[in-house]
């Protein structure tokens, strides 16, 4: 049991590995729909590369009533606080900011 305890404590102390990565845009899609009292609905999806990977990320909707909204342009470096999958992925837009 003694030997298991500075093992287990190394693991559990280790540090994480970062999810954090840069990504340069390719392709920006900007979908904006009418939403009444709460001004337009935004729906962004930004196609990105990593190292020669694609990866599809459609950022969750927003209002403008609330303030505004960062416009992604093709040939920007995004950072990203997640880890993308191939395909397409649902990221929150505060996860993703242009560096």
């Amino acid at each position: 049991m003694i030997t298991i305890l500075p093992i287990l404590a190394a693991t559990i102390l280790s540090p994480i590995a970062s999810a954090v990565h840069d990504y340069q845009v390719n392709d920006v899609t900007r979908n904006v729909a009418f939403a009444g009292k709460l001004g337009n609905r935004v729906v962004d999806t930004l196609t990105l590369s990593h190292d020669g990977a694609p990866y599809t990320v459609r950022l969750g909707r927003a209002h403008t009533r609330f303030g505004s909204i960062t416009e992604f342009h093709v040939g920007e470096t995004v950072v990203i606080a997640c880890t993308l999958h191939r395909g397409v992925n649902l990221v929150m837009r505060d996860e993703v900011t242009v560096k």
